[in-house]
């Protein structure tokens, strides 16, 4: 007995599955009495389990069609961890293009947030610079540093620029869900290469988004820092939902 209330433990004992891949993004679950026989539990126990992972946007459900593991690279999850906005709110799909992509030793700091070993030759990390832009506008800078082991043959392949977001990529190519992140906000200065790409001087005022991003069990598998251009751009949090 874990002693957790017992629609936790069948969650996370669905977790477990999707982790295996039993039910791959996309893929419709069983249904509820099937999942209760399969787990020997009431369906309002698995409505309650499943409530938690549509809540957490692991699973979605759709009327009248079922529930579905949640797919990073279509309909309302394209960019549920995307907060980048015009001055004046609006949302704008972006597009992404990659400057470099190599693959190198993590330094101690990547490898810390990533819970990575601290080894003499240090954990190997693919690490990705990319521009994001909105229309026209070039408007962020962003450095990203991933696993190595989790994202095994990218170098060959890369994430082909575009407007299909980087978690959709890594769900669809690597099988790596993102299901949370956590972003740090601060205010720096534009070096001579974050003025270049974003066509700003150097000295001028961005802010800067230090994001780590985790899948199952809080494994953490994407270190992110992106600057964006402040005068036209902004950074929108919403929280609660409409009743």
């Amino acid at each position: 007995m874990t002693g957790l209330p017992l629609y936790l433990e069948v969650k996370n004992r669905i977790v477990e599955s999707l982790i295996a891949g039993e039910w791959r993004p996309g893929e419709v679950m069983p249904s509820e009495p099937k999942l209760a026989e399969r787990y020997s539990v009431g369906i309002n126990t698995i409505r309650a389990a499943l409530s938690e992972l549509v809540a957490a946007n692991i699973l979605l459900r759709r009327q009248g069609k079922g529930t579905f593991v949640s797919l990073h690279a279509s309909g309302q999850n394209l960019y549920s961890f995307f907060n980048i906005v015009r001055a004046d709110g609006n949302r704008e799909l972006p597009a992404r293009r990659t400057i470099s992509l190599k693959k190198v030793a993590a330094d101690n700091y990547a490898a810390d947030l990533l819970q990575l070993p601290r080894i003499r030759a240090g954990a190997n990390i693919f690490k990705m610079k990319i521009v994001v832009m909105l229309g026209e506008a070039t408007v962020a800078v962003a450095n990203i540093a991933i696993p190595a082991a989790m994202f095994s043959g990218l170098k060959g392949r890369g994430f082909e620029d575009g407007s299909v977001s980087l978690y959709g990529l890594y769900q669809e190519n690597h099988g790596v869900t993102i299901i949370r992140v956590r972003d740090m906000l601060g205010a720096v200065k534009a070096n001579s290469v974050d003025a270049r790409l974003l066509g700003v001087r150097t000295g001028a005022p961005l802010l800067e988004i230090t994001r780590v991003a985790y899948t199952f069990n809080d494994r953490p598998v994407e270190l992110r820092s992106t600057r964006l251009r402040a005068d036209k751009y902004r950074y929108l949090v919403e929280q609660g939902r409409s009743v």
